[in-house]
């Protein structure tokens, strides 16, 4: 399982990477044209809106993966044993029922716009509004992992009891 996580987020680190360096380009050439010669590539803007889109939601997969996100746990750390795990499960049902609104209605918003041009270039809108989907199904499974570790942390700090 180690490794798979690791070559996934391997995977998820160079498409970020790929994305946001194409990103910058097309911005940057784009501004060196219209400084320079007046001109743009209309295309290119409309591009790095959808690299930034992306950028944006694989780079908070792999914040949510790595532990980098915002949160708040002072609670949690001034509780033990079962209380602790009490909150953290249902701290993690809240991100569940987040993910399960991110994946189905995702899904529902891709499939009502994904026959749909985008405003400047001939590319469908599914391209973007699949981002919600991609982002739930890629963070569902570190959740479940979340879950099953403070169950496992709770049954060491307790002998083995749950």
């Amino acid at each position: 399982m180690g490794k798979a996580k690791d070559s996934l987020y391997g995977v998820f680190k160079v498409l970020v990477s790929v994305v946001l360096i194409s990103m910058v380009l097309m911005i940057f050439v784009n501004a060196v044209l219209r400084y320079a010669f007046n001109s743009g590539i209309s295309a290119t803007e409309e591009l790095s809106r959808y690299a930034f889109v992306w950028v944006s939601a694989l780079g908070a997969v792999l914040g949510y993966y790595q532990n980098k996100h915002v949160g708040v746990d002072i609670l949690v750390k001034s509780l033990h044993g079962l209380s602790k795990l009490i909150v953290q499960i249902i701290s993690e049902i809240i991100v569940l029922y987040a993910l399960y609104i991110m994946i189905f209605g995702g899904y529902r918003y891709f499939i009502s716009t994904v026959n749909l041009d985008s405003a400047a270039l001939p590319i469908p809108m599914g391209i973007i509004t699949i981002t919600p989907f991609v982002m739930g199904v890629a963070m569902l499974p570190k959740t479940l992992m979340l879950i099953l570790d403070h169950v496992k942390e709770y049954r060491i700090g307790n002998g083995g009891a749950v």
